[in-house]
Parts: C-alpha cells; sequence; structure tokens
C-alpha cells in the first residue's frame, strides 16, 4: 500500500474511532475493527517514512510535500488516541514540512498561500511553534487565504496554544464569508 492511501484511510478512521469514544457509543465490533485497522495502517505509514522525513506517492523514491503532510497529520491523529508511533517518526515528519515553508514574500497567489496554511496547520498538530509564521502569514496575504486556509490558521493556532488577534480576526472572516441558506451554512 501507498502512503496516500494508508494516510486517507487512517485519518477518516481515526475521526470515527475518536467519535465513538468521545460519543461513548456501544458499538464493540466497529470500535474493535477500527482499532485494528488504524494500528496496522499507523505501523505501516511509519515504515514508508524516507529518509529525509517525508513521504511520497507509491514506487516513487522521492518526498511528496502533500503527501508527507497528510501522512504526519494521520500520525497525529493515531498517536491522540494512544497508538505507539515514535517521536522521531512525528519529528522528521514536522521538520520536513516545514522546510517546504516559503518566504512569504515569495508566495504569489492563493493556491501557494493556501499551501502554506495547510503546512503550518499539520505542523502545529504535530505539536511545533507555528505562531510567528502563521502572524507573517495572516499579515501578509489575509487577502488571499480561501475560507479553508482560514479555518486551518485558526485551528493551527488553537493547536499551538497562540490565540489572539489573527486567530480572531480570521474567526470574523470565517462569519463574514458564511453563505447563509435554508438548509444550513456554507462558505
Amino acid at each position: 500500500e501507498c502512503a496516500g492511501s494508508l494516510a486517507d484511510r487512517l485519518l477518516h478512521n481515526t475521526a470515527v474511532e475518536a467519535a465513538i469514544r468521545e460519543l461513548e457509543l456501544n458499538n464493540e465490533t466497529l470500535a474493535a475493527g477500527l482499532a485494528a485497522q488504524n494500528a496496522g495502517d499507523a505501523a505501516k505509514l511509519v515504515a514508508l517514512q524516507k529518509s529525509d522525513g517525508g513521504w511520497g506517492w507509491c514506487f516513487r523514491d522521492d518526498s511528496d510535500p502533500w503527501i508527507s503532510g497528510q501522512s504526519l497529520l494521520a500520525l497525529t491523529r493515531a498517536v491522540e488516541l494512544g497508538y505507539e508511533v515514535d517521536a522521531a517518526v512525528i519529528e522528521n515528519g514536522a521538520l520536513y514540512v516545514q522546510r517546504q515553508l516559503q518566504a512569504v514574500n515569495r508566495l504569489g497567489d492563493a493556491s501557494e498561500v493556501n499551501r502554506q496554511a495547510f503546512f503550518l496547520y499539520v505542523m502545529a498538530e504535530a505539536g511545533m511553534d507555528i505562531a510567528g509564521d502563521a502572524d507573517e502569514l495572516v499579515s501578509e496575504h489575509r487577502a488571499l487565504l480561501d475560507p479553508y486556509a482560514k479555518a486551518l490558521l485558526a485551528m493551527a493556532y488553537e493547536a499551538a496554544g497562540a490565540s489572539g488577534e489573527n486567530q480572531t480576526s480570521l474567526l470574523g472572516d470565517l462569519n463574514d464569508e458564511v453563505i447563509m441558506s435554508a438548509t444550513g451554512a456554507h462558505w
């Protein structure tokens, strides 16, 4: 199996497992199946980490920033649920993602700014201090951030314990940009 598919499945299955635990649902068969799948997927994903700390596409020798970010996020979710993942795997993955950040003054369009927001979110979830980089991104490119990237940065500030003015501004932007309908809200 490839890192991308393992990370995708692990992200989804850890979310379901976390919901089962949080809601205290009584479905031991599902919980046991998820636990076995998640433990196996986490171990396989750890084994696919490359020497530079990243993860790559199937059968490729080089690491890919997006797959690495997704893989690192999936493993942090597994750790939150108590699955064993060597701390060095998380640290090396976070350092790889950190190396993918670009200087804010070199970001030219929304896709690059949104990508940077995703990486900062993943790094924050992995325990890195992202406040300075996030502040700089918000200060320079807030107008270019899509709603999902604003939400990721707001959550990154929360994960990093760096709530403050920028997080409040991002949440205000999301509130201002919401599109209300008879069936709910969307952006």
